[in-house]
């Protein structure tokens, strides 16, 4: 990026003006200096301007502008490019956009910055697909880092391995002098080696925890390494607990990751009352938060049970009004608590999603629904408290019975307290039945997709669910269609962040490494513009923002993002390859 300094006299103000009208060589900022009598009044000068492309505001109108004016945190102009030059002052900064398309800021309405953040720094195993490759990264982070007592890492796929079920084996011939913990990319599943077993204490008389599981043998019934859902807490027991500063700092690395992709406002889906939360507070106190941030509000573990007492539930509600209150008070305008996270399945691969029909014979077994976390009266209830308490709910939803068991307590909620306008959502929505589509719209429920995990699956995954379950999964454009609006998260670090690579996907529905296969549900793709739209304004909307960003308008925050090249006249094929140039929040560059 190169900065161009310009001192204009009376001269050269018109030949100036034209400046402008043609393009420049790069990516480029000019500061102008010095006294010029060219100019407008001072109230009137823009800090930056954006020159030389194409802006689409995503406002009511559809409307496509060519330049505009920053001035502070706010949008000062939008309009055409031969007007802009009454906004440019001694030092303001003039942004060539060279023939790119400026977007309002991102939402990533469903991620995990802290752990992203580990991910980039500490052991990943990130689109690894060898066991062999997993041993050889594990083998060599172990030798480099033997001050650790447990080897912690994340991010190994379940679908690598038989049953999604890997074998502590595996992990023993690389490791064995201590404990080694890996938590799956979708955070359902652990996986640990011989010692880390031993330390937790799981043997063949170890019971299984309520709404968890523990793979073993069959003959010998000993644990053979992988834990499902509450049964990775026996071994994430092991685990120093972060410091402070180790959160402080993936978080840091996190919102750079982010920024970088042009996310400037997100939903941190599931955020303890710890070390998690206070490093967004220390962040905030220090003024180094780049997005404008939601926490949802992880609690209720005292609520997966059968018997729960009232009391129970008004109690959580009551901490979590008070962590709300904690982080509002030191907020610095970007931070809210005003979401609570609640799970009511779990996960596909791991048998423990919930549906309205059983799985397939093979995989999970016959007979099988799934699992609700907790009982559905206790949800209900919770949600109802959640509700009357101002809090809007992210559920986390995989089956359809999850997703209708969630639908059914806003829907009560909504009729005992009488609101309307929380804005719950449900996210990943890898199943809905359709009599439960009308219902988001009515219940005015967002639907948090995962655009980016909607493509074929494997034939083991077809062996867990079956065709006929199989024939409603992601319908992402049937929930449009009945009136939802849809919101876009990542999920990342489960995968990655780049909302083109997942726009790429929700468009064409094929696996982005292989253009030429299947399709998945050709009759639930998504347009370009529902992705924008999803990222944009439905983003803001989420989270009650829609009057101060979510769209290119003057008096809006001046969140941007520039990119390198136009998604909507891109080829479908092409999308995953639009880059991102610039990204503004707050009326400052944060990336690159």
């Amino acid at each position: 990026m190169v900065i161009l300094k310009f001192s204009p006299t009376i001269g050269v103000c018109r030949r100036l003006s034209r400046l402008f009208l043609n393009p420049i060589p790069a990516l480029t900022i000019l500061l102008f200096t010095g006294n010029s009598v060219c100019w407008a009044q001072d109230s009137q000068l823009a800090d930056t301007v954006f020159i030389n492309g194409t802006v689409y505001t995503i406002d009511e109108k559809r409307t496509i502008r060519e330049a505009v004016a920053i001035k502070g945190n706010k949008i000062l102009f939008a309009g055409k490019e031969k007007e802009i030059v009454a906004y440019v002052g001694n030092s303001t900064r003039i942004i060539d956009m060279k023939g790119g398309v400026l977007l309002p800021g991102f939402t990533d309405a469903h991620t995990h910055p802290i752990q992203g953040g580990f991910a980039l720094t500490r052991l990943s195993f990130e689109d690894i697909d060898d066991a062999k490759i997993i041993q050889q990264k594990l083998a060599t982070y172990a030798k480099s880092h033997p001050e650790l007592k447990v080897i912690f890492g994340i991010g190994w796929s379940l679908n690598q391995f038989k049953d999604g079920n890997p074998h502590k084996r595996i992990l023993d011939a690389v490791v064995s002098d201590r404990p080694v913990v890996l938590i799956d990319s979708n955070g359902h599943s652990a996986w640990a080696n011989s010692i880390a077993l031993e330390k937790a204490g799981i043997n063949r008389n170890t019971p299984t925890p309520t709404n968890g599981y523990i793979e073993r043998d069959p003959q010998l019934q000993e644990a053979t390494g992988t834990l499902r859902e509450s049964a990775q807490e026996l071994v994430l027991k092991l685990l120093p607990e972060p410091t402070l500063q180790e959160q402080v700092d993936q978080l840091r690395a996190g919102l750079e990751y982010q920024n970088a992709l042009g996310y400037t406002a997100l939903i941190d889906a599931s955020i303890g009352a710890g070390n998690e939360q206070n490093a967004y507070l220390v962040l905030a106190d220090q003024k180094e938060l780049t997005a404008r941030t939601l926490l949802a509000l992880r609690s209720g573990e005292s609520l997966l049970k059968t018997d729960v007492a009232q009391n129970e539930i008004t109690q959580t509600v009551n901490q979590l009004s008070e962590r709300r209150d904690t982080i509002e008070r030191r907020s610095q305008g970007l931070l809210s608590g005003n979401m609570v996270k609640v799970f009511v399945d779990g996960g596909l691969e791991s048998c423990t999603a919930a549906f309205l029909q059983n799985y397939a014979d093979s995989g999970c077994g016959s007979s099988h629904l799934g699992e609700i976390n907790m009982p559905e009266n206790v949800i209900q209830e919770y949600v109802t408290a959640l509700d009357k308490a101002g809090f809007q709910v992210h559920f986390h939803t995989i089956g359809d019975r999850a997703a209708r068991v969630a639908l059914d307590s806003i829907d009560s909620a909504q009729t005992t307290n009488r609101t309307i306008d929380r804005r719950h959502t449900l996210s990943h929505l890898q199943f809905a039945h359709e009599q439960d589509f009308p219902r988001f719209k009515q219940l005015n429920v967002y639907a948090n997709i995962q655009a980016l995990w909607a493509f074929p699956y494997d034939d083991s995954m077809a062996s867990f669910i079956g065709s006929e379950i199989g024939n409603g999964i992601y319908p992402f454009r049937s929930l449009r269609d009945a009136g939802s609006t849809l919101v876009y998260g990542s999920d990342w670090p489960v995968s990655t962040a780049n909302p083109f690579h997942a726009t790429e996907v929700a468009v064409l529905r094929k696996d982005p490494s292989k253009l030429t296969g299947q399709v998945l549900l050709p009759n639930e793709t998504l347009t370009v513009d529902d992705m924008i739209t999803a990222l944009t304004n439905g983003g803001a909307r989420i989270m009650h923002q829609e009057s101060i960003r979510g769209s290119i308008e003057v008096g809006k925050l001046a969140d941007l993002v520039l990119l390198n090249q136009n998604p909507y006249h891109s080829k479908p094929t092409d999308l995953s390859e639009i880059t991102i140039e610039l990204t503004m929040f707050d009326g400052r560059v944060v990336h690159p």
